[in-house]
């Protein structure tokens, strides 16, 4: 018998045997949620107020405060507990936290290295990243909790913040005075910012940051392997948001830039939109337009 005649026949054989297997379990709870029932909130008048992309699932706020979550639900990371009312919101990895309006916070989803199991006390900002999270205190200074790895949850000591960021495996700040300091894993470059520049906003992505400076123009730092440490010339936002391996940036006509990868078209944004938030996640990013909705 010809190779060829061979091969055909086994290659039909070991088809009909995975046919006959069927398709490998799943979860229920790991299976990707209907999207039109996870933006109900939006299409049916709640707008919202908030929103943040994370790896698989994006959470965003309702305007009473209410947190609605979609996309893939592994370790009930798009689950927020019933009942809750929350001023702030921030995606991770494999998990959400939020901040009540008493400035306790509250996560959800894969508590494997405690990420979900917040220190208590009061903050006034939190973040959430790769296996881990961090929080500002009302005094500024920064608490980080989760997964150790490479110093990511170990800011340094004697610092005060105005704002925090946490990203893959590092996490970033600004001082008081706008100069950014960064922690965690160096092995891009992502925790070495720019010298002399002050920044009036800091979002941690991937392997890779951005600093928003006063006049509107940004600087990126880290790895500039898709170009996503490469911030557009001539560019002016009011607000940025760094992804896996991408960043975009709102500018003040509420048109979206992005720039990065563009595996999964992530960096694509939908002609015509505008928006009041822009958020980057892994591989997809998402934004709100000025009626609430989300997109």
């Amino acid at each position: 018998m010809p190779k060829s005649v061979v091969t055909l026949i086994v290659f039909i054989l070991l088809v009909a045997a995975a046919g006959a297997a069927g398709p490998p379990a799943v979860e229920t709870s790991d299976v990707l949620p209907d999207h039109s029932g996870a933006h109900a909130a939006a299409s049916e008048g709640t707008p919202g107020t908030a929103i943040s992309s994370g790896v698989m699932h994006t959470c965003g706020l309702q305007s009473d405060g209410t947190p609605v979550c979609w996309g893939y639900n592994a370790f009930g990371r798009a689950a927020p507990p019933a009942g809750e009312k929350l001023v702030a919101i921030s995606s991770g990895w494999t998990n959400t936290c939020g901040l009540r309006a008493d400035g306790t916070a509250v996560c959800w989803g894969d508590d494997r290295f405690g990420v979900t199991t917040p220190p208590a006390g009061v903050f006034t900002a939190i973040s959430s990243g790769e296996f881990h999270s961090c929080g500002l205190r009302s005094d500024g200074s920064p608490v980080c909790w989760g997964m150790d790895s490479r110093g990511r949850t170990r800011p340094p000591a004697g610092e005060t913040l105005t704002a925090i960021s946490a990203g893959s495996s590092f996490s970033c700040g600004l001082r008081g005075d706008g100069t950014p300091v960064c922690w965690g894993s160096p092995h891009h470059g992502q925790i070495s910012p720019p010298a002399g520049e002050t920044f009036t906003a800091i979002s941690s992505g991937g392997s890779h940051a951005c600093g928003l400076r006063e006049e509107g123009t940004v600087a990126c730092w880290g790895d500039f392997q898709f170009g996503e440490a490469t911030a557009p010339a001539g560019e002016t936002f009011i607000a940025i948001s760094s992804g896996g391996s991408h960043a975009c940036g709102l500018r003040a006509d509420g048109t979206a830039h992005c720039w990065g990868s563009g595996s999964h078209f992530q960096d694509r944004v939908p002609a015509g939109e505008r928006f009041t938030a822009i958020s980057g996640g892994r591989l997809h990013t998402c934004g709100l337009r000025e009626d609430g909705s989300a997109i």
